[in-house]
């Protein structure tokens, strides 16, 4: 969204202004601190009343652990299950589907390849495969369109 670039493109610019700030000595001096600097920004990135506002204390944060014109670090914990398994499965479910076979894949078979995908690796123990299963029909539901079989025999 437009919001999410803006607020983005704004963190990024005031990380690389504190960070040259910092390296010409002119840090803390009139017009270089991080609120001055935050100031400008808003001014020309988030001059919006709904904006989401900088937060000096977070770029500082940021900028001092060599973060810099970055995008701002997600809140929360990351995720247990990454989105390149939640998309194979759904593109396997899918791919099995259209091919006949067995039919339509069952939730039963894939945690049976979720398990199976996932024993011997750093993610073993770490979900269950029933999550991995609804986490990938809820994430990529465009993969999960219904399939219809043709019989091409005469």
């Amino acid at each position: 969204s437009l919001y999410k670039k803006n607020f983005s493109a704004a963190f990024k610019l005031a990380t690389q202004e504190i960070k040259e700030a910092r390296d010409n000595g002119k840090a803390g001096k009139r017009g270089f601190g991080i609120k001055e600097i935050c100031k400008r920004i808003y001014a020309s990135h988030l001059y919006r009343e709904e904006d989401k506002k900088l937060k000096p204390s977070t770029l500082a944060a940021v900028v001092n652990k060599g973060i810099v014109r970055m995008s701002p670090p997600k809140a929360g914990r990351p995720a247990v299950i990454p989105n390149k398994l939640t998309k194979g499965l759904a593109t396997h479910a899918n791919m099995m589907q259209i091919s006949g076979g067995d039919g339509e894949e069952s939730g039963r078979k894939m945690m049976a390849l979720v398990k199976a995908m996932s024993d011997g690796t750093a993610r073993e123990d770490k979900f269950s495969p029933e999550y991995a299963w609804s986490r990938a029909q809820t994430q990529h539901p465009e993969i999960f369109v219904r399939a219809k079989a043709k019989d091409h025999e005469d």
